[in-house]
């Protein structure tokens, strides 16, 4: 008969085939979750550790949190369109960070970056097509010269 594990986040209880066994990074100890919950647990901690490495924190505070539940149930952005939102701001646009808050990722900044990110896309599409009508392949004639080489041997080095 199979063992039944209760998964740590969602409270269900499944076959310990099922589940998988992680611990979160600083965690002493590791806990069981179904795959929907680790996927859950997962990016939430690449979210985590972005906006941390973004605004130079140890961990995300409450107001952050609050902001990407908002971000992800009224609007349906996703983690990872957040952080690349985040990164557009901070980077391309030279925003200052004047808070820990990520309430500047709105849907103009997002169309902003989306039009930034297709711009770069068609500018590197052009210089790859550009590179590759332009490379042109000679051959060169090497000429071997054979220059006599001195081997020494051991006996040679100590004196």
């Amino acid at each position: 008969m199979a063992k039944i594990v209760t998964c740590c986040s969602c409270k269900e209880r499944f076959p310990k085939e099922e589940m998988t066994y992680y611990t979160s990074m600083g965690a002493q100890a590791g806990h069981y979750y179904c795959k929907p919950c680790l996927d859950e647990k997962l990016a939430r901690e690449h979210f985590s550790l972005t906006v941390c490495e973004i605004f130079g924190l140890k961990s995300p505070g409450p107001r952050i949190w609050t902001e990407r539940k908002r971000l992800r149930e009224k609007l349906g952005y996703t983690d990872a369109l957040i952080i690349e939102c985040l990164r557009y701001l901070y980077t391309v646009e030279k925003k200052r960070k004047l808070s820990e808050s990520i309430c500047l990722v709105t849907p103009a900044a997002v169309a902003r970056m989306l039009e930034y990110k297709e711009a770069m896309r068609v500018e590197n599409n052009n210089l790859d097509n550009t590179v590759a009508n332009n490379i042109i392949v000679k051959q060169i004639k090497i000429k071997a010269t054979k220059k006599e080489k001195k081997i020494l041997s051991f006996d040679d080095v100590l004196e």
